[in-house]
């Protein structure tokens, strides 16, 4: 469990890292916003999986690092969302550049959507709901009968 949490965990911040690296592409403040989310996110990421390596893990500074991840990476999503936008609105990056970041930023949340199940196994349901923001935890699709009424 611990194992396959630190696997996830390294990479959406290898992904972020990649993110990080690379050059700025345009230089406009949305940009200069999502890049010090993902600093923070990157660097609490660090933080996180040093936790989460120690036994036994220390579940209060762990829960602390976690949130912080969960709430930098919905601000990133948001600004990158912007951010894809306004350079598509002003045509300062190619198609190719622009569906690479989506691929990458969509890469990161699916990563930490993995890593909402484990959470709640460390942390029960009710935690969960404080911890994790509820567009990465996954909920059990209703069947819906013919007359739109539940199965």
């Amino acid at each position: 469990m611990i194992e396959d949490l630190c696997t996830r965990l390294n990479r959406a911040n290898s992904l972020i890292k990649m993110f990080l690296e690379s050059p700025p592409i345009n230089h406009n403040p949305l940009e200069l916003r999502l890049r010090a989310v993902l600093e923070e996110e990157n660097r609490v990421l660090c933080q996180a999986m040093h936790v989460a390596s120690e036994s036994p893990i220390d579940l209060h500074q762990f829960r602390n690092f976690i949130s912080v991840i969960y709430r930098d990476d919905e601000a990133a999503q948001s600004t990158v969302r912007s951010w894809i936008r306004a350079s598509r609105w002003m045509h300062s990056n190619t198609e190719q550049q622009l569906e690479g970041v989506e691929r990458t930023f969509r890469d990161i949340s699916r990563e930490l959507e993995q890593v909402s199940p484990i959470i709640e196994m460390m942390y029960g349901d009710m935690d969960t709901k404080y911890i994790v923001p509820i567009a990465y935890r996954r909920r059990p699709q209703i069947r819906r009968a013919k007359n739109g009424v539940g199965e």
